[in-house]
C-alpha cells in the first residue's frame, strides 16, 4: 500500500510499476493536511486535474488497475512476477546509453514548459551532445556491426 508521501515519492519517479496487489492514496485529507513532497505538483500532471482533486479531496484508496487506468502507473504485472519484472528493466535500463537516456528525460521534462518549436530547438542541442558521446560512437559501430552495443556512460 502506497499512501500519502510514499504515493508522492512514487509520483517523482520516472517509471512507476505496480503488482496488481498494490493500492494507492493520498490520504492526507484524512489527517487533515496537504501533501508538501510534490504530489500537488505531480498528481494533477500524471492523472488530469479533475481526477486529482477526486482523489486528493477524497482520500479514497485505489487499486492498481485503477491506478493504470488514471495513469497513476505505467505497468501493472502479477505479484508473482514483479520482482522478476523489476530486476529485468533495471537491467535492460542498465545496458543502456545513460547519456541518452538522461538528455531524452532533460528534454521531455523541459518540453512541458516549452511549445513545439522551442521544444525541436532544445532537443536538438541535446542530440548534438548527445553526438559526441563514446556512447554514440560506439552504439553507431555496434550498429554497423549488428552486434549489441556496450555502452560505458561517457
Amino acid at each position: 500500500m502506497t499512501v500519502g508521501g510514499g504515493c508522492d515519492l512514487a509520483m517523482a519517479c520516472d517509471i512507476r510499476i505496480a503488482s496488481d496487489k498494490a493500492k494507492f492514496g493520498h490520504g492526507y485529507v484524512r489527517m487533515g493536511i496537504i501533501s508538501e513532497l510534490g504530489g500537488n505538483y505531480f498528481l494533477p500532471r500524471l492523472i488530469g486535474l479533475g481526477r486529482a482533486k477526486l482523489f486528493a479531496f477524497t482520500g479514497e484508496l485505489i487499486d492498481a488497475k485503477k491506478a493504470e487506468e488514471f495513469g497513476l502507473i505505467d505497468q501493472l504485472v502479477p505479484d508473482s512476477e514483479f520482482n522478476t519484472h523489476v530486476k529485468e528493466l533495471a537491467q535492460k535500463l542498465a545496458r543502456g546509453s545513460t547519456k541518452s537516456i538522461g538528455m531524452s528525460k532533460i528534454a521531455m521534462n523541459r518540453s512541458l514548459n516549452m511549445d513545439l518549436e522551442a521544444s525541436l530547438e532544445y532537443s536538438q542541442n541535446l542530440a548534438f551532445f548527445t553526438m559526441s558521446t563514446e556512447d554514440h560512437k560506439e552504439g553507431y559501430k555496434a550498429f554497423l556491426e549488428r552486434r549489441a552495443p556496450i555502452f560505458k556512460g561517457k
